[in-house]
């Protein structure tokens, strides 16, 4: 079977997403599924699916959100991260119904 990641990049790539949408739905307020459709047309996604290592590896999921969203308002100030592992069930569902 082919892997789209190196094993070693695997866990990277999924932290780096999980933490792209927690910042851009959770700091920056944007609803899940624009941001999701944002991601989806950006000119980060195929570099992410290709697992090309300075996505996937050399940028953070902060970064890489800032990036997705910049490229649709170059000029927008983005919050600081707000780091926290504490979330409402609510937040899990609204993440399940995109898979």
């Amino acid at each position: 079977m082919i892997h789209a990641y190196d094993e070693i990049y695997l866990g990277k790539a999924q932290m780096t997403l999980a933490w792209m949408f927690d910042y851009a739905v959770n700091g920056c307020r944007i609803d899940v599924q624009e941001f999701y459709r944002m991601f989806l047309t950006s000119a980060y996604v195929h570099r992410f699916e290709k697992g090309n290592c300075s996505v996937v590896a050399g940028l953070s999921g902060v970064e890489l959100a800032q990036r997705v969203i910049w490229e649709r308002t170059p000029d927008e100030k983005l919050p600081q991260p707000a780091f926290s592992l504490v979330r409402k069930p609510e937040d899990l569902l609204e993440l399940e119904t995109l898979q």
